[in-house]
Order: C-alpha cells, then structure tokens, then sequence
C-alpha cells in the first residue's frame, strides 16, 4: 500500500486512515470506516452498526437490539431492546397502553384510565395491565365487578362510580336509586308502606291487586301471627279478629255500647266477644 493524502496503515484491514482533522471528508477505506473505533475497519458490526452514506459505520438507535438496523432511527431496528410501538422501539409502552407477549405496546381499553395521581400505587400512571375492559387500572365512567363500563344498566345504581344492582323487589324496568328495597322507583310485587315485598303480610296488610299495594288494617284488628288480618280491606268491619270486640253492627270496637254486653263465649271473631243486646 502506498502513502497518499490519507496515510496508509500496514496489516489491519488492507484500508487507508481517514486524517482525524479532516472529519467531514468522504470515507477513503477500501471498505468502511467504523467511527467508533476511528479506523478502517472490513465491514460494519452486525449486532450495533449499519453501513450509511459514504462508506460510514454508523451506530444503531439506542432502542434497538444487539440485533442490527437498516439506519439510524427507532423505526430502523431489526429487533427492539425493549417494546415495539407503531412499528418502532420504544424504551416503555405509553400510560395508555400494555405490553403484550410478543413485546408489542397495544392500547388499553377506552374505557381505561389511570389511577388519582394522590395513589400510592405503583402503576398510578398506567391505565392498564391487559386488553379488555376488566383489566384496567381506573374506569373513565363507571365499574361493573372488575370491568369498567360506559353506562350502567337501568335496573342498576350508580354509587362512587361503581354499579351496583338494584333490590330483587324492584321492578327491573324501573330502576332505582340505591340498593335497598326502600329505594326503588317501582315495586316488583307490592309496596308496603314505601318498601317494596315479594307479598304483603296478611296478618297486619290489605293486600290491592289493584295498586299493588299493601295498606296496614285497621287499629281495630288483632294483628297477632296467624290472626288473618284484614283480608277484604282496611275498615275496623273488615278485620278478620278484632282486638276487643265487634259491636252490633260487625265493627271492631274498644268496647260495646252501654246498651250491650260483650259475650265472652261468642271469640271467634272478637278477642273479648261479640257485643250483644242486654
């Protein structure tokens, strides 16, 4: 090899020295010139270089794997050292997306959000560990279980952000606004004195088919279990046993006319008998 512009090197790599004060010159190497190593080198290294313009070895992205590249950008990596997002590695998949298998950032789920920042939680910033909606961090609208949703379902109610449904005695349709039965919009069955019931107790209720109500009877009535109510309505007449008695005209009373006396062997349908003309 003889002497040129350049200098030349013996042994080594049959390639010429690029003067170190003329760094912007075209590479004069027989092959390519590493300028890492600052010298003339016979090809680039595979696993970090790739060969650019001009005969240069130039380093891969710091995204990129002991794998090689095509060019200098994230986007030029034969494999990533970390996550691959959009065609092009990236040292940590975005707060809204999640790390699959095959290391690829895929979005989280629109209905995913991340924590409150005041969290301790280490992953306060991420919005998901996992596709689908059951695998966020913190719900934009509402929670159902362990799955976020848009909206929650008519005969569920919405407390703190999370669904919660309705009482069995609520009627589905209607909806309510909490979770007892003396919060729904509309019985199931009957509503007994602002709660809704699967059926009205008949020994204290009326129960209307009409209204789907249930009416307490009259204080007239014995209300004792298994006394019977008032089956046929709420007047002191309609109690199935009164409390005391039931004067002449078959209305449960506190006690029988002056003119009348309470036959005590007459009880079975007045608890102190049935009043009777003296």
């Amino acid at each position: 090899h003889h002497q040129g512009a350049f200098g030349c090197t013996r042994g080594g790599n049959d390639a010429c020295e690029l003067p170190k004060d003329n760094p912007d010159i075209t590479s004069p190497c027989v092959h390519v010139y590493d300028v890492n190593a600052e010298k003339c080198v016979a090809s680039c290294d595979p696993s970090s270089m790739f060969v650019g313009e001009e005969g240069y070895c130039q380093p891969c992205n710091d995204n990129c794997a002991k794998h090689g590249c095509t060019g200098a950008l994230a986007s030029d990596c034969n494999v990533c050292e970390s996550v691959e997002l959009d065609n092009t590695c990236v040292a940590a998949c975005p707060p809204s997306y999640f790390q699959d298998s095959n290391k690829q950032c895929q979005e989280c789920n629109e209905e995913c959000t991340h924590l409150p920042l005041t969290s301790t939680d280490s992953q306060v910033s991420r919005y998901c560990s996992g596709p689908g909606a059951d695998s966020c961090f913190a719900c934009v609208h509402f929670r159902r279980g362990d799955t976020c949703v848009r909206e929650c379902n008519t005969n569920e109610v919405a407390i703190n952000g999370v669904c919660y449904p309705c009482h069995a005695q609520c009627d589905s349709a209607a909806g309510c606004i909490g979770v007892e039965a003396t919060e729904c919009n509309e019985c199931r069955s009957f509503n007994y004195l602002g709660e809704c019931v699967s059926s009205c107790n008949e020994d204290e209720a009326f129960s209307s088919s009409e209204t789907n109500e249930c009416y307490p009877c009259d204080a007239q009535c014995s209300l004792g279990i298994g006394n019977g109510g008032c089956p046929s309505g709420t007047e002191p007449q309609d109690c199935k046993l009164c409390l005391h008695v039931r004067d002449q005209y078959g209305e449960c009373v506190t006690s029988c006319h002056s003119s009348h006396y309470a036959d005590t062997t007459d009880i079975e349908t007045a608890i102190d008998g049935v009043c009777k003309p003296c």
